[in-house]
């Protein structure tokens, strides 16, 4: 059994109610707007609960959403090759001016030597004890 004018309501939708359960939920509907603001909430769920037709995305949903992951993918290509192409003279710039160190320290101008592929020997190569020099 109900007990309250919102509990009475609910009843009332799926239900018949009494004369006076009727009169009662009219009476609390006039004088409280909360309850009366709630009503019509509860209406509005029972009218998309009831309604007989199913919810869709449409057609050509699946084709739709493919068709934005292939843009998307498109979208960051592009952005990652105009970010390289913004920092490309940098680079360059900076390759050219390793070149030129290189070629400044370099003891000979050969190719090998400015590139750093000469053949070292033995005596040329600093060797180092780490362990020796740790616990020293």
């Amino acid at each position: 059994m109900a007990t309250t004018p919102e509990e009475l309501y609910l009843q009332s939708l799926d239900a018949n109610v009494t004369p006076a359960e009727q009169a009662r939920i009219r009476l609390a509907l006039e004088q409280d707007v909360t309850f009366a603001r709630t009503a019509v909430h509860y209406q509005r769920i029972r009218q998309h609960l009831l309604r007989p037709e199913t919810a869709t995305f449409g057609p050509f949903f699946p084709e739709t959403v493919l068709q934005r992951i292939k843009n998307l993918k498109n979208a960051i290509d592009y952005q990652i090759v105009l970010f390289f192409k913004r920092y490309q003279l940098a680079a360059w710039g900076i390759l050219v001016a390793l070149l030129i160190l290189n070629l400044a320290l370099a003891d000979q101008l050969s190719f090998t030597s400015v590139m750093g592929m000469e053949e070292t020997t033995t005596e040329d190569v600093l060797t180092f004890d780490f362990l020796n020099d740790i616990t020293r």
